[in-house]
């Protein structure tokens, strides 16, 4: 099965957790020399949540500008956190790329595993912050009850 993981996904939240997962993809794939693909994914509804900013007219109502700038901001952080990524595994000279999807984490990461034929997904146990690390913690039992390929859940 080890020489069978030639593409590994590992997802990516900016979490000390997630950088471990990386430093365990990092291990496997310089063992089988894989491909790894550095996953982000930004959550609308984290956003939306977000958003809610007493000081700002009208709060409550979203508005399309409001939205296109909270999303904004938060894939910039989420291509901080696949450009950081990106230069430790370059440094080890491991072959990969980077994909920052939008939705749902757990949907995503499946969605796009299944698409891509991913043969192995790495993520942290858990999340940054107290609300990601119960959606991580989900994140990461879904993926692992659901993904058509083997997982690995670092602690």
């Amino acid at each position: 099965m080890v020489n069978n993981l030639k593409k590994i996904v590992v997802c990516l939240d900016g979490s000390k957790h997630s950088e471990k997962a990386l430093r365990e993809a990092i291990l496997i794939a310089k063992k089988v020399d894989s491909k790894i693909t550095l996953v982000h994914v930004v959550e609308p509804s984290l956003v939306f949540s977000t958003m809610q900013n007493p000081s700002e007219p009208y709060w409550g109502s979203i508005s399309a500008p409001l939205i296109e700038n909270a999303l904004s901001i938060e894939e910039k952080e989420g291509n901080k956190i696949l450009n950081k990524n990106s230069r430790i595994v370059e440094k080890e000279g491991i072959p990969f790329d980077t994909q920052l999807l939008l939705g749902n984490p757990s949907e995503e990461i499946l969605k796009f595993s299944k698409k891509k034929k991913v043969d192995f997904i790495v993520v942290g146990s858990l999340g940054k912050g107290m609300l990601s690390r119960v959606l991580l913690g989900s994140v990461s039992t879904s993926i692992s009850q659901k993904a058509g390929c083997a997982v690995i859940i670092v602690k």
